[in-house]
């Protein structure tokens, strides 16, 4: 209360955002309504911007129920006679219905050449080694923020050295994914609904890519481009540009943070969903179907059904000399 004094805030005001903060209340019996905590906002907005420009940011307000949502148009209109800039983040289409005064700005990934400028200006070198650049683009989906903790977690770990303004990566190292980048993946995972993340884990288990007739035959559906078309509006997962039906994970962090989010029995019973769909296959006789039938029966723990396709697989390759 004291520090909100200066804004000249009514005690209703004043209690209301005390409970949205969790503090205690001397005397107080019954909390503020959702309405009152948004009125509060709004006054306080309004009281700090009589003195100076304000910005305000929300983030992920994709996840914000229809209700609040309608809320904070309120907020905007009540407060559009301030200066008063709203700076809300979303995934998809915008959260709210409001015609004026809103731009929206698309932000995608990073072109290579401003990967790259990011990664000089991170290390502050004139220029970054091949190996180096590689372990970042394929890993970070171009996204600023993502090659940022990249950067600094090699750093950490002392995976780079600079020799002459030159930024190289240090050779045979054992490159771990930083809990700061598997927050935030997890955080994409977990606000997918059940069907679209066990679909996600399922490709997960099959590898880096894999193709559609195959993840559809595991997950006992006659297609599951609709489920796989989701994933990829979510940046999790991307159709190849050959334009078969054929998908990829966005980086290997999404596939990895989607294996780490997974318990050994659920990695189990997808091994065991992707055999026998591979075993249904027409061209289940090919090398790599063989190959991959033998790691998957093994990942499902049915290690005689593994030893007969590994054994197929090496006749396979001993009649083609390639063995």
């Amino acid at each position: 209360a004291l520090l909100l004094a200066p804004l000249n805030l009514s005690a209703k005001h004043i209690a209301a955002l005390s409970d949205l903060m969790n503090l205690q209340r001397e005397n107080s019996l019954n909390s503020a309504s959702p309405a009152q905590v948004w009125e509060a906002i709004q006054k306080l907005l309004s009281s700090v911007a009589k003195n100076a420009p304000i910005i305000v940011r929300l983030d992920n307000a994709h996840h914000m129920p229809t209700r609040e949502r309608d809320d904070l148009v309120q907020l905007i209109r009540g407060t559009r006679d301030y200066p008063i800039l709203f700076l809300i983040n979303h995934v998809g289409e915008p959260p709210i219905k409001y015609t004026g005064g809103i731009t929206h700005i698309k932000l995608g990934a990073f072109s290579r050449p401003l990967q790259r400028r990011h990664i000089r200006n991170l290390l502050r070198v004139i220029s970054v080694s091949e190996q180096l650049w590689l372990l970042i683009s394929n890993t970070c989906e171009g996204n600023p923020l993502y090659i940022r903790e990249m950067v600094r977690h090699l750093q950490q770990h002392d995976k780079i050295k600079i020799v002459n303004d030159r930024a190289e990566l240090v050779d045979d190292s054992d490159y771990t994914m930083p809990e700061s980048l598997a927050a935030f993946i997890a955080t994409r995972i977990d606000a997918l609904d059940p069907a679209a993340r066990g679909m996600l884990q399922l490709a997960a288990v099959i590898g880096d890519r894999f193709s559609g007739k195959l993840i559809s035959a595991a997950a006992g559906l006659p297609d599951a481009t609709l489920i796989l078309s989701t994933l990829a509006n979510h940046a999790l997962i991307m159709r190849e540009a050959n334009g078969e039906n054929r998908w990829t994970f966005k980086s290997s962090l999404v596939r990895d943070a989607t294996i780490r989010g997974m318990l050994l029995a659920q990695i189990r019973d997808c091994h065991i969903l992707i055999a026998g769909a591979i075993s249904q296959l027409p061209d289940t006789k090919a090398l790599a179907y063989q190959e991959a039938h033998a790691h998957h029966c093994a990942g499902g723990e049915n290690y005689l059904a593994a030893a007969r396709s590994g054994y197929a697989a090496a006749k396979s390759l001993m009649q083609k000399q390639q063995f």
